[in-house]
């Protein structure tokens, strides 16, 4: 790698504030849509009660209500999840739980909200994992971006699926994630500015390698039978030697 490991940690902090930024439009609409309904609940009620109104029309209101204000409150919560799985301080992680989260923070993206379907498994066997979820985040991410993108230059309209397998390994465990994005021949796509894509830097693979090798986990991309791309990321039990760069340090005070 042509950067040292404190500047590439620090890029991917940029990264993941960038991908959250990103999703300001998706949460303000789905806040909005929850707002929405409550404000047309209201309405409707205040018009039933200058006439006549039965028990069953008013509770049918105060239910929708209700349902509209728990789904902006499952809306904020991933938010503050987010800060959680983004936290480079050291914590025990139940991948189950993570996977959840990242389907429905994602729901932010618009795209992936209404095209996408992305169907995860986890092994019972799979252990709860002590690590950065900084790193955990950033090298799920960076690949589900591009499975989304490939997604969406495929068929805009078209229905998707990328999937989400996560299975024992070396006592910890291995995420992989099937999409269809068909790898290039010609490039070297761990290589920094390698890209497809007009007008893009070419870092996010490279980010993922050099985060995962600080981490001391293993990444591979590869072809896989449905000739789109498979991502495997290889997470071992490390409580005992978690990485421990100075930058950390700083980064946890941001």
């Amino acid at each position: 790698m042509s950067r040292p490991d404190d500047q590439w940690v620090i890029l991917g902090q940029q990264y993941l504030q960038a991908t959250a930024g990103s999703f300001l439009s998706g949460v303000t609409h789905n806040l909005n849509n929850a707002v929405h309904i409550v404000d047309l609940q209201l309405e409707l009620l205040q018009r039933k009660l200058a006439g006549a109104l039965d028990r069953g029309q008013i509770e049918s209101r105060l239910e929708r209500m209700g349902q509209a204000s728990k789904s902006m409150g499952e809306q904020l919560q991933h938010l503050r999840h987010r800060f959680f799985y983004t936290q480079v301080e050291s914590t025990q992680i139940d991948l189950g739980q993570y996977m959840e989260w990242l389907d429905a923070f994602w729901n932010n993206n618009l795209f992936y909200k209404h095209n996408i379907s992305m169907t995860w498994q986890v092994a019972e066997e799979v252990p709860n994992l002590e690590l950065r979820p900084f790193f955990l985040t950033l090298c799920l991410e960076e690949p589900l971006k591009n499975a989304v993108r490939a997604c969406r230059a495929a068929n805009l309209e078209g229905e998707h699926t990328i999937r989400v397998q996560i299975t024992p390994w070396n006592s910890g465990a291995a995420v992989t994630l099937d999409s269809r994005e068909p790898l290039p021949d010609t490039l070297d796509i761990w290589a920094e500015g390698t890209t497809s894509s007009p007008g893009r830097r070419g870092l996010g693979l490279p980010l993922v390698q050099a985060l995962g090798r600080i981490a001391g986990w293993e990444t591979t991309l590869f072809p896989n039978e449905d000739t789109g791309a498979r991502f495997e990321l290889k997470i071992p039990e490390m409580i005992s030697s978690l990485p421990s760069l100075e930058v950390f340090e700083a980064l946890a005070d941001w």
